[in-house]
């Protein structure tokens, strides 16, 4: 463990409050904001038409909150072949009470990081001792939370039930965005569609408070604490670890209306009516079978191993982690790679002899560390971009434009994904480490 080093001091309203806390207040923050925006929102809009004839101009939406309140919104207006004018303007409200679990689980996170703030400021203390002096399992539960709602929540969403106010039901909320806006631009041929199906502005708040959380509590605890990395290491720690809790995440997402086979260079894959998932591992596919307004539905998943393209992508990253762990625990340059240097004047002349003699040994496995790191994350980036343009983007490109059945997009994780493996390939350039 390294030495005890003061905690840097910023000056508020005349009150000398530690750094590290107003961190904490800042994820409580924004944990607040991203419970007041939607965490599931779809829309398929139509754009004003040059001629109004054969087309339509509006959107279709569905908005939800984590408290559970979900409305869907149908407004807009259609230009018949006559010249004739059909409005349709109608609202649906409902509960979704699935929701209101995670609802409880993000309050509860929330004012765990808020304890920790307080904590943390020095100037108050309140509960029991014991929570007081282990910060860390108060944080641990924290982030976990965090980790868990992150996780299952952007797959469960995928199916939502909404039970209308007015009575009733209404299933397959982002399957009925999409059937609705394919039949509008199908019936009224000249109408332009928009589509907007991908992650909920609230929900894509709380997954980068997430990610801030997850690396302020690797870094402090793991990298910094228990290994007491120097920086540079410490920073490919937290660009493999980022990089592993990202393949739990879904890298692209498909919605369709009807199914069909697609053969890309690298693989066939079969996608039924539905939503689809890919994470780096699975290819989940989620439907609904029954009618909305009634109690006659079943919602089925349907798990199958991804294109083999990306389970090597996988099995490097978790071998990239491996190697780093390796390296910082067991491996002869986990000395050489800490924040304390090697060899100094305090240590006795026969230990700073026999340490001279070791350094070459131990540089070389340094060395080897460092590039092992960055060829890893190199065919990481390449299996990649195979995997995106090659298979997704075959997918992309016969359900949107060949088939017209749906459409496919990538996710933040998809793209925080891509920074980190090419952060990590990089980073062998940095002339001093």
């Amino acid at each position: 463990m390294g030495s005890v080093v003061p905690k840097r001091m910023v000056v508020i309203f005349g009150k000398r409050i530690p750094l590290s806390a107003l961190l904490y207040l800042f994820i409580v923050g924004l944990l607040v904001i991203s419970m007041l925006l939607p965490w599931v929102y779809f829309e398929v809009s139509f754009p004003p038409p040059r001629v109004k004839l054969l087309a339509a101009e509006g959107r279709i939406r569905v908005v939800g909150y984590i408290t559970g309140y979900v409305y869907i919104l149908h407004e807009y207006i259609a230009y018949g072949a006559g010249g004739e004018i059909t409005g349709v303007s109608e609202i649906a409200r409902g509960i979704v009470y699935w929701m209101i679990v995670y609802f409880i689980l993000v309050m509860v996170a929330t004012a765990l990081y808020f304890y920790i703030f307080l904590l943390e400021t020095e100037k108050v203390k309140i509960g029991p001792e014991f929570l007081q002096r282990h910060r860390f399992l108060l944080e641990t539960v924290a982030l976990g939370i965090l980790l868990a709602v992150a996780v299952s929540f952007i797959h469960v969403h995928n199916v939502l039930a909404m039970e209308l106010i007015t009575g009733g039901l209404i299933v397959d909320e982002k399957g009925a965005v999409l059937s609705s806006g394919y039949s509008i631009s199908q019936r009224f041929s000249y109408t332009t569609t928009e589509w907007r199906l991908s992650w909920a502005p609230g929900f894509v708040l709380f997954f980068i408070v997430t990610i801030i959380a997850y690396i302020y509590y690797v870094d402090k605890y793991f990298l910094k604490g228990i290994l007491n990395l120097a920086p540079y290491w410490r920073v490919r720690g937290l660009l493999t670890m980022i990089s592993v809790i990202m393949l739990a995440f879904p890298l692209a997402e498909c919605a369709q209306v009807g199914g069909c086979k697609v053969a890309t260079p690298i693989g066939e894959t079969e996608l039924r009516r539905g939503y689809h998932t890919f994470t780096s591992l699975f290819h989940i596919a989620y439907y609904t079978t029954g009618a909305g307004g009634s109690t006659s539905w079943e919602s089925k998943v349907i798990v199958s191993l991804s294109n083999m393209v990306f389970v090597v992508l996988t099995i490097l990253i978790i071998f990239m982690f491996v190697i780093f762990l390796l390296g910082a625990v067991a491996w002869p340059c986990r000395y050489v790679i800490k924040a304390e240097p090697f060899i100094t004047l305090a240590l006795p002349d026969e230990e700073i002899l026999r340490r001279h003699k070791a350094l070459p040994s131990i540089l070389a496995w340094k060395k080897a560390l460092d590039i092992a790191l960055s060829v890893i994350a190199g065919l990481t980036l390449v299996l990649l971009f195979i995997g995106f343009v090659k298979f997704l983007g075959q997918i992309y490109i016969t359900v949107a434009f060949m088939e017209h059945l749906g459409i496919l997009w990538t996710t933040p994780a998809a793209y925080i994904l891509a920074l980190c493996l090419f952060a990590q390939t990089l980073l062998i350039l940095k002339p001093t480490k």
